[in-house]
C-alpha cells in the first residue's frame, strides 16, 4: 500500500527527528502490513502507532482512501514523552 505523509508532518520538521534509514524501514513496514502497528484508542481510534528504531520516537498513522486509492497516511512523528506525539496527532485528525 502506498504511504503518504501529511503536509503538516513535512512542514513541521518531524521527518528530521529520525534517520532516513529508520523512516524508510518504517514506511516499508506499514506500507506492506498496515495492521502491524498497535491500535490506538479514544480520540485516536482508527489510528495505529509503531516505534521508530527502538528509541522514544513514535509514528502515528491510519489507513484511508485518497483519490479512490487505499493509502497509509502518516499523521505524526514525535516523542512518546508526555504523550507529545499523540497530542499532535489528535490535533491533526
Amino acid at each position: 500500500m502506498k504511504v503518504v505523509v501529511l503536509e503538516e508532518v513535512a512542514l513541521s520538521g518531524e521527518l528530521r527527528l529520525v534517520s532516513r534509514a529508520k523512516l524508510k524501514d518504517a514506511f516499508g513496514r506499514i506500507g506492506d502490513r498496515p495492521e502491524l502497528g498497535k491500535p490506538l484508542k479514544r480520540e485516536l481510534a482508527g489510528c495505529r502507532r509503531i516505534h521508530l528504531g527502538g528509541g522514544d520516537h513514535r509514528l502515528v498513522y491510519r489507513e484511508t482512501t485518497m483519490g479512490g486509492e487505499d493509502v497509509v497516511e502518516v499523521i505524526a512523528i514525535g516523542l512518546r514523552k508526555d504523550d507529545q506525539v499523540y497530542l499532535t496527532a489528535a490535533k491533526r485528525i
